[in-house]
Formats: C-alpha cells, sequence, structure tokens
C-alpha cells in the first residue's frame, strides 16, 4: 500500500489459468465523500502471453463489486435524508 500516491497493489496465486495476477487500485478524490478508483490486472510475470481472460475476468468481478457497493451506499444515504 502507497497511501502517499493512493495505490494498493495486491497479487493472487497461482491457477490454471495463470502464474498469478498483480491487481492496482489506484485511488484519487473525485469531490466530497466521492472516490475515483482505477484498476488494472496484469500477469505477474511479464512474459505471460495468454492469460485466457483472467484478467479481464478480475476487472469485470471488481468493478461490479465497486459499483454494487456506491449504488447501496447512494440508495442508503438517500433513504437516510428522506
Amino acid at each position: 500500500m502507497d497511501r502517499l500516491n493512493g495505490e494498493i497493489i495486491i497479487k493472487t496465486g497461482i491457477n490454471w489459468k495463470t502464474w498469478g495476477d498483480t491487481i492496482c487500485f489506484k485511488l484519487s478524490s473525485a469531490g466530497p465523500n466521492r472516490t475515483t478508483v482505477i484498476v488494472t490486472s496484469r500477469p505477474t510475470i511479464k512474459t505471460t502471453i495468454v492469460d485466457f481472460g483472467k484478467n479481464l475476468e478480475n476487472i469485470i468481478k471488481i468493478t461490479g463489486f465497486l459499483t454494487e457497493k456506491d449504488q447501496a451506499s447512494s440508495s442508503s444515504s438517500v433513504s437516510a435524508s428522506d
């Protein structure tokens, strides 16, 4: 984790599709109570040619999760203010 640059880097383990992936979250302020998150996912081994769509799968799962949490947070804050 690099708090100064707003980065969180995680590494996944080996599976049948890859030798592991490096997933990076770059966080930046997008206004009051809002954060922009940029997510990248790459094979840990830089010489990997084919990952069988594993890194795209990582991005889809992560962005889906974050979108779901954002929508739940938005709807609960609207309900609380009504």
